[in-house]
């Protein structure tokens, strides 16, 4: 019987298990795919141990971590970490510090390793109060202005828009 250590495709280590004997050469055993007989050093606290094709190293494990993207196209987006290594090399550009929620027309930004919050521009604001008016005119809204038994509550919507566009 022969003791070998297996590990995943990164080297992470797995376990211990059993090699089998070869049926063509007995008292030869066949080592398993990612496998070794070295055996991996004691376990360490916040390490996983990888093997490195010929020797055992730790490794940091964050594994599970949630982290949170300061990267332009994924910025303030929760992250898992999957894989063992050191956090600048298994999740760059992220922090341990959860995005704050954004109201409404303001903007997110990563700045001297703090989260900020940056002001709506006013258009944007304008444009926003536009939609919200704009949503609110239902297909009843409409039917009733068409008909003629509420047409002035289309007719006051239509100028706060005319008003709003006017100062874009």
């Amino acid at each position: 019987m022969l003791i070998v250590y297996s590990y995943d495709e990164d080297g992470v280590y797995l376990g211990k298990t059993q090699a089998d004997e070869s049926p063509l050469e007995p008292g030869k055993y066949l080592i398993p795919a990612n496998a070794t007989e070295t055996p991996p050093p004691g376990e360490k606290e916040c390490y996983a141990i990888v093997f490195t094709g010929t020797v055992w190293e730790y490794a940091e494990d964050h594994r599970g971590e949630t982290r949170y993207s300061t990267a332009a196209e994924t910025l303030g987006m929760q992250v898992e970490v999957i894989n063992v290594g050191s956090l600048d090399k298994v999740a760059p550009d992220t922090t341990d510090k959860e995005a704050p929620d954004v109201p409404l027309g303001h903007r997110l930004t990563w700045m001297d390793a703090e989260w900020a919050l940056e002001p709506p521009d006013p258009a944007d604001a304008i444009r926003l109060r536009i939609a919200e008016i704009e949503s609110a005119v239902t297909p009843r809204r409409i039917r009733e202005a068409v008909l003629g038994t509420d047409d002035a509550w289309l007719a006051k919507r239509n100028a706060e828009i005319k008003a709003l566009r006017g100062k874009l």
